[in-house]
């Protein structure tokens, strides 16, 4: 056997231990991983876990969204390859430090917001008590600024929910685990 064909031998034994690794972690059967790869049958799960086949570029584009609704990292760098990807972690560092910094800017602006609704309080307040004396325009004054702390209210709840999704995507990040070693 030449050594070219051993190789290739050694690295499907290699890729078909990373695959089932890979199904165990995430605690799906071969049947569960078959439906979700679109496939009809598990035999080719088996077949990818035995050596005796390897996945299609498309099956490894349904394995890498696959990992977008998980805790389990799919690098197909490392799936494929059995190596760690310095690349794909880039990524992730990068990624990681633009949540941080929105996560900060979101701070800061609720922040503001928040100053802006507190000022507005206190300018209600003066204009109500003027208008309960029937100091012409007050009412007015009043109803702008009420509505003016509705929408600083409305803003508000967006930053809440966009400081909400950038936690949600930073605690996700802490939490996914690779596969491989």
């Amino acid at each position: 056997m030449s050594k070219k064909i051993q190789e290739n031998i050694t690295n499907r034994k290699e890729f078909s231990a990373r695959f089932r690794k890979l199904r165990d972690a995430l605690k799906l059967s071969q049947r569960e991983l078959a439906k979700i790869l679109d496939f009809t049958a598990n035999t080719q799960i088996s077949k990818f876990e035995n050596a005796e086949s390897e996945p299609t570029l498309e099956t490894l584009r349904k394995l890498a969204r696959l990992s977008r609704r998980t805790d389990i990292q799919i690098d197909l760098h490392e799936l494929v390859t059995g190596r760690f990807s310095h690349l794909v972690e880039n990524l992730r560092e990068e990624n990681q430090k633009l949540l941080e910094l929105l996560a900060s800017y979101i701070s800061a602006k609720t922040a503001k917001l928040i100053d802006e609704r507190h000022k507005l309080w206190g300018e209600l307040a003066v204009a109500e008590e003027k208008a309960a004396k029937h100091i012409v325009g007050q009412e007015e004054y009043s109803q702008f600024l009420k509505a003016e702390i509705k929408r600083i209210e409305e803003q508000l709840a967006d930053a809440a929910e966009d400081q909400h999704y950038v936690q949600e995507a930073l605690d996700g990040m802490q939490h996914r685990r690779s596969i491989v070693p």
